[in-house]
């Protein structure tokens, strides 16, 4: 879908134009659409925060994920 061809474009970039090595982001647990496109691009979860994110009166647990660039295949 478009999210994941965002998500592509977005690590193409920073890989082949900005020569990066590692691309990081967090998401927040329950949004386990991005979790699901992201690790299908190649990102993996790196870690857990407990408790870091403060949504609509109640706290969640922030995922860290990462996605080195000779593991990234287009």
């Amino acid at each position: 879908g478009y999210a994941e061809e965002v998500v592509r474009r977005t690590v193409d970039y920073g890989f082949y134009q900005l020569n990066l090595n590692k691309i990081n982001l967090d998401v927040v647990d329950f949004n386990e659409k991005a979790v699901y496109i992201y690790e299908k691009v190649g990102f993996q979860v790196e870690g857990k925060q407990e408790q870091q994110l403060f949504i609509q009166g109640d706290y969640h647990d922030s995922l860290a994920m990462g996605l080195l660039r000779e593991r990234y295949q287009r």
